[in-house]
C-alpha cells in the first residue's frame, strides 16, 4: 500500500474525506493539503502558547493585587492567593468556583506523581501550580461570560481589576467586550488545534491579526516578541489550494 493510500487508513475515513473533498477527489493533493494543514496546526500551537502565557500572567498579577484588598468579614481581608481554597473574593469565586476546585485537585494529583529525582517531589502544590491547571476558558470567562449569560460579574471585575491587565485596551465596557471576543476566538481555535481538527476554513491572516491585537492590549511590545519565529504568514501564502 502506497503512503498516499495509507493516509486514509491513518486518518480514518471521516477525517480523510475532508481533505479529499477539498482536493476534489485527488489523493495526491489531499495528502499535500493534510501535510500543509498539520504544519499550520503546529504553527498555531506555537503562537497560542505565547498568548496563553501572556494572558494568564497579566490577569494573575492584577487578581493577586485586587484580591488582597477585598474584605472577607470581621475586618479580615482575602489573601493575594486567590486560587487557594476559600480565598477567592467575589465575583471571582462566582465565576470560577468549579474551575478552581478542579485545578486544585489536578495540581495535587500532578504533585503526587512526580518521579524520584524531581526537584519538587514531595512539595505541596502552590499558587503557580494551580494557575497552570486552569484552562484557557477560565481566563476568557473572567472577562466575558459565555453566550447570553449575565455579564454583571464580569463588568464589575473589569472595572475594579481586569482592565489593568489589558491596560492598552479601552478601559470602558466596550473595551471589555473587545478583549472578551478576542479571548473567546483564541479559546475556540486553541481547542480545535488541541483536538487536531482541520483548519482549512480558518482565515489565518484575520485570526493572527486579532490575536496580535489581543497581545498589544497587554503590552505593545508583545506582538513583536510573539512573531519573532512565527511561520503562520508564510504558511498562509503557501496554501497549496492557491496553485490548484
Amino acid at each position: 500500500m502506497s503512503a498516499i493510500n495509507s493516509l486514509s487508513h491513518m486518518l480514518g475515513s471521516a477525517r480523510y474525506k475532508t481533505y479529499l473533498d477539498a482536493a476534489s477527489g485527488d489523493k495526491e493533493r489531499a495528502a499535500e493539503l493534510y501535510e500543509w494543514s498539520a504544519r499550520v496546526s503546529s504553527a498555531w500551537h506555537y503562537h497560542i502558547s505565547y498568548i496563553e502565557v501572556a494572558v494568564r500572567n497579566s490577569i494573575d498579577v492584577q487578581l493577586r493585587k485586587w484580591n488582597a484588598t477585598q474584605p472577607k468579614g470581621s475586618g479580615v481581608l482575602f489573601s493575594a492567593d486567590w486560587t487557594a481554597e476559600g480565598e477567592a473574593a467575589q465575583p471571582v469565586y462566582a465565576i470560577l468556583k468549579d474551575s478552581l476546585g478542579k485545578a486544585r485537585i489536578a495540581a495535587r494529583k500532578e504533585a503526587r506523581f512526580r518521579p524520584d529525582g524531581h526537584p519538587r517531589r514531595g512539595i505541596t502544590p502552590n499558587h503557580d501550580d494551580v494557575i497552570a491547571q486552569l484552562m484557557f476558558g477560565s481566563w476568557s470567562r473572567l472577562v466575558m461570560a459565555p453566550g447570553s449569560a449575565s455579564q454583571n460579574n464580569q463588568k464589575l471585575l473589569w472595572e475594579e481589576c481586569l482592565s489593568k491587565a489589558f491596560a492598552y485596551a479601552e478601559q470602558s465596557d466596550r473595551g471589555r467586550k473587545q478583549v472578551g471576543r478576542q479571548l473567546e476566538s483564541v479559546r475556540r481555535l486553541r481547542n480545535r488545534v488541541a483536538h487536531h481538527d482541520n483548519l482549512l476554513e480558518v482565515d489565518i491572516s484575520a485570526r493572527l491579526n486579532g490575536s496580535l491585537k489581543l497581545l498589544s492590549f497587554i503590552n505593545p511590545d508583545f506582538p513583536t516578541l510573539a512573531m519573532g519565529s512565527n511561520t503562520l504568514r508564510p504558511l498562509a501564502k503557501a496554501d497549496p489550494r492557491k496553485s490548484w
